[in-house]
């Protein structure tokens, strides 16, 4: 049979037929015995069961009895019928899913009323944890926010959808927070891609249409598409004008400068900085005077001064440790390992880059590991250009997966590449197998 016959001869998955004569009648066919199972159940039971297709995938305990209105004791007997999968986290934890065709089926048991009902309530119960754990994601509980959020990733991004397919006024907030989340995962380009979705609602609060136009700003940035950037930031600007948001115009304007920096209008970028860095000091927004000293060192790097890059960088990184940024901490530690690399510390190079890397082979792919491994290769020029050439064929295969790097780290790297010659491609690895080998490397 060819793939289109295949297909249509599939049809719906539960209803595919054994071709085994002696199969009995309620294994004839997967719907047939899960309409076994499911008369062998109770009411509350089967109720139950149908109302858990709600979730994308999977589901705690708590949010089974907060959306499903759900017992243990039915919980338990779902696992014994086998309709209901259980997995423990390294924290003991529990999750439960179903699988695939266990989840079609209880979906079309679910009845469209009651469907709408809890699609609410997961909606409802989404939007007020992602208004706790977006924040986490800079705090001291980071780990526990990244871990949330990974494990809510497809009912997250189910939500997300819906609310944007209704037009819903609540998309806005609901979009910003999650992208947070995306862009630190390494998943920029689809956090954009909602972000252009979510620009789409007729109806939301005006600043939280500022955040969608803030990020669609910053991810147009890291591609160079600077009349896009610039467009969005102005649409930002326009609509915070009269409202009371000092924490979002100056990280707005804090964008304008590192706008003005990627046109090489340096001077532009300092002066915007220099007043932006005050006013947040003066209002105790710390954390925003923190990003603007890294994009001093920023400025000081594109024009090759290395010591001033140091100095910035350091400020920068040592009020992320404060606050237990672990991926701020890392994305700081690759650049002030670049920086040190180009101002020939090898020293302190090889430290930097040591805590970097040890972090990325932890957490995995994040933001910041394209800093890294450019650091990582300038380290290594000066002492094994074959070593450095790896270190370039690491950052291609990562770009290639989906690392999203500025245009300027891409002009950087390609310098880089043209003096250590040919670079072997990687066919395979990720970014744990990446930091991994970077650290041995590191501590030879």
């Amino acid at each position: 049979m060819s793939p289109a016959q295949m297909l249509a001869s599939l049809g719906n998955p539960l209803d595919i037929e054994s071709r085994q004569r002696d199969t009995p009648e309620r294994h004839r066919t997967l719907r047939s015995t899960l309409m076994w199972s499911y008369a062998l159940l109770n009411d509350a039971e089967r109720s139950t069961c149908a109302a858990l297709s709600v979730f994308a995938d999977g589901w705690s305990i708590e949010a089974a009895e907060e959306i499903c209105g759900c017992d243990i004791d039915v919980l338990q007997a779902l696992v014994e019928h086998s309709l209901v999968r259980v997995r423990f986290n390294v924290d003991g934890e529990s999750r439960s899913w179903m699988l695939e065709l266990v989840h079609t089926f209880a979906d079309e048991s679910l009845d469209a009323e009651r469907r709408d009902v809890l699609r609410e309530r997961l909606t409802a119960r989404s939007l007020r944890l992602l208004g706790l754990r977006s924040p986490q994601l800079n705090t001291t509980d980071q780990d526990v926010a990244f871990a949330w959020f990974d494990a809510e990733l497809e009912d997250l991004r189910a939500v997300a959808h819906r609310l944007i397919d209704t037009d819903d006024p609540r998309a806005g907030r609901c979009v910003a927070e999650f992208e947070a989340y995306l862009w630190r995962r390494g998943r920029a380009e689809e956090g954009n891609l909602l972000v252009g979705q979510a620009l789409t609602v007729s109806s939301m609060p005006d600043v939280d249409r500022a955040l969608l136009h803030r990020n669609r700003a910053a991810n147009a940035m890291i591609r160079g598409d600077l009349s896009t950037a610039e467009d969005h930031l102005e649409r930002a600007l326009a609509l915070i004008e009269t409202l009371d948001e000092r924490s979002l115009r100056l990280q707005l304007l804090a964008n304008y400068g590192h706008l003005f920096m990627l046109r090489g209008e340096h001077e532009a970028a300092r002066d915007v900085w220099e007043r932006c860095r005050a006013e947040a000091v003066e209002y105790g927004e710390h954390r925003t005077a923190a990003l603007i000293d890294w994009n001093f060192g920023s400025l000081a790097a594109a024009a090759s001064a290395w010591d001033d890059a140091v100095i910035h960088f350091e400020v920068s990184r040592s009020f992320h440790r404060s606050i237990d940024d672990t991926i701020g901490v890392a994305w700081l530690s690759g650049l002030l390992g670049w920086a040190h690399a180009n101002r020939g510390d090898h020293a302190a190079a090889g430290s930097a880059l040591l805590e970097a890397f040890q972090t990325y082979a932890r957490v995995g792919l994040g933001p910041g590991l394209e800093s890294a491994l450019i650091g990582l290769a300038e380290f290594l020029r000066r002492s094994s250009r074959a070593e450095a050439a790896r270190a370039v064929a690491w950052f291609d295969h990562l770009h290639a997966e989906g690392m999203e790097p500025e245009h300027a780290d891409l002009e950087s790297i390609g310098e880089i590449r043209l003096d250590v010659g040919p670079v072997v491609p990687r066919n395979s690895g990720d970014a744990v197998e990446c930091a991994t080998w970077a650290i041995q490397l590191l501590t030879e």
